[in-house]
């Protein structure tokens, strides 16, 4: 699939209280070395490999 697209995952900014849902499909947390800002809730970057969604996509057919 990144051959077809040109990336490799999908990158989200979870809020504090979404990551557990994200988790459930693989995403799994990554460490942000900037960008955070203290007067905001800290999103946590989650990531999902291109070959899971491939693979999901696959047992949907």
């Amino acid at each position: 699939m990144s051959e077809e697209y040109g990336c490799v995952g999908i990158l989200v900014d979870a809020k504090p209280g979404a990551v557990d849902f994200y988790a459930r499909f693989g995403f799994s947390p990554l460490e942000a070395a900037e960008g955070r800002f203290e007067s905001k809730p800290t999103p946590t970057s989650i990531f999902l490999p291109l070959e899971l969604v491939a693979a999901a996509a696959g047992s949907a057919r």
